[in-house]
């Protein structure tokens, strides 16, 4: 299986949904992690996407389809592409992590 193909098909989920503070001010947002004392400053879509997988785990293809109700003019195919990128930074920020299957 290819990098890409385990990313698409991996589960997200938050690393830490109760160590997550997100604060937004206008059009800036901000995530602080409290186990490490990192803040990470994120666009409004980043949000969005750590919102929803702070709700429950999902798949690459699964954010993307609730992503693309919201933006008409992407294809869901290269809504998929520009998560795996973000998804990957989330993992290495510390910010989510792959569900691990039973």
């Amino acid at each position: 299986m290819t990098t890409d193909a385990k990313v698409r098909s991996a589960r997200w989920i938050s690393a830490d949904p109760d160590g997550l503070l997100i604060s937004s001010w206008g059009d800036q947002n901000v995530a602080y992690q409290k186990a490490s004392g990192l803040t990470h400053f994120l666009n409004e879509s980043s949000v969005r996407i750590l919102l929803e997988i702070l709700l429950t785990a999902k798949t690459t293809h699964e954010i993307a389809q609730e992503l693309a109700g919201h933006d008409y003019d992407t294809s869901l195919e290269d809504i998929s592409r520009q998560l795996e990128g973000i998804l990957l930074r989330f993992e290495e920020l510390g910010l989510i992590d792959r569900e691990i299957e039973a």
